[in-house]
């Protein structure tokens, strides 16, 4: 048998699927900057000036090499979350820490739990990792189904990735609901709960997962969070971890040096030193998020009460929805990549942007 002329990848690679990304304006023939992307949950209100003139200031030194996990910058992540600057790591965006996990604690042979409706990246990053992946159902109305997961569990299952809200649906798990789910897993099972969207919950119902790190009564516990959503820093990259300091140095085991880079790290230093824009971006979502729901109701459209800075409906043609509103420069997110066909993710923006999707959205349907 003749020899391959090209170089094979290991036989898992080739069974990947890819992450499928949104469309873009190009992909709609418009112009970048004269679209409204309401299709990717960026905070369309953009990063606050104070990070801004950082960049700007730091972007002349960009010849030196960043500092290692940036120590002034997980001082104020510690400050903000109630934490040490030990019981955190950094990561090129919370994927990066999700790499991180995988890689350091889940063997080819042992399994994750991911739910079936969920962010593709927990699976994505296992695959490449050739490890098992246990898919459970979603619950009713799409919500996490804590009960599936547990019996999903298997002897050989590591880690538990939960999105909290979720992505796409926005739904989220209560305070006791989690802290409940938390005591019934054995503790050399990872609990990994990606918050990226927990900034745009009422705090009444939002689990307080940094106090419960602290109290070590959960070591198995990992929080991801990120700066691209509220903070409005996705470009940038920047998420970060908050563990046990056990878990911290495993992580940080298999971190590449200078992960973060300069620019993020002055962004995001900025961004916490004053915090009135993502109050501001937070408060602004979520009086945005109710306006919106509450248009979605008067007009007897099928959607998903959520928590976080989109909200999913039902459109019943959707791709021609999707297609519509892209010919006219608004982008949004047809959810078939999620399996999850005529259901459309639209992310919240500000009041004028938020009318205009509901305008479009009324003369859609009276087609």
């Amino acid at each position: 048998m003749a020899a391959s002329l090209f170089p094979k990848p290991k036989a898992h690679i080739l069974k990947i699927k890819e992450y499928v990304a949104g469309k873009t304006s190009k992909d709609f023939g418009q112009k970048k900057h004269k679209t409204i992307k309401l299709s990717s949950n960026e905070s369309l209100w953009g990063p606050c000036e104070e990070a801004i003139n950082g960049i700007r200031r730091q972007a002349g030194h960009v010849n030196y090499y960043p500092e290692t996990q940036s120590p002034e910058l997980k001082a104020l992540i510690a400050s903000f979350k109630g934490v040490k600057p030990e019981n955190i790591v950094l990561g090129n965006g919370s994927n990066e820490i999700i790499q991180f996990i995988i890689n350091s604690y889940v063997s080819s042979s042992e399994n994750i739990i991911v739910p079936e409706i969920t962010f593709s990246m927990y699976q994505i990053y296992a695959e490449i990792f050739n490890a098992k992946v246990r898919i459970v159902p979603n619950g009713e109305n799409f919500g996490i189904d804590i009960n599936a997961i547990k019996k999903g569990i298997t002897s050989r299952t590591k880690a538990i990735f939960i999105a909290n809200p979720n992505n796409p649906t926005g739904k989220i798990i209560n305070r006791m609901e989690l802290e409940l789910f938390l005591m019934g897993i054995e503790k050399n099972i990872l609990v990994v709960i990606d918050e990226a969207y927990a900034d745009f919950c009422e705090k009444e119902l939002k689990p307080d997962l940094y106090k419960l790190v602290m109290s070590g009564k959960y070591p198995n516990l990992i929080i991801l969070k990120t700066f691209s959503k509220a903070f409005g820093l996705a470009g940038l990259r920047l998420g970060y971890g908050i563990a046990s300091e056990d878990i911290i140095r495993n992580l940080a085991r298999v971190s590449q040096p200078f992960n973060i880079n300069s620019l993020s790290s002055v962004a995001a230093i900025e961004s916490l030193k004053k915090l009135t824009h993502y109050n501001k971006v937070v408060a602004q979502t979520i009086q945005g998020r109710k306006y919106i729901e509450s248009v979605l109701r008067e007009m007897d459209v099928e959607f998903i009460e959520s928590k976080a800075n989109f909200i999913m409906l039902y459109v019943k043609e959707c791709k021609e929805f999707c297609e519509t509103l892209g010919s006219k420069g608004v982008i949004v997110r047809d959810l078939c990549s999620f399996n999850l066909p005529g259901y459309v993710r639209v992310t919240i923006s500000d009041n004028s942007h938020n009318k205009l999707f509901l305008k479009l959205l009324k003369e859609f349907m009276k087609k």
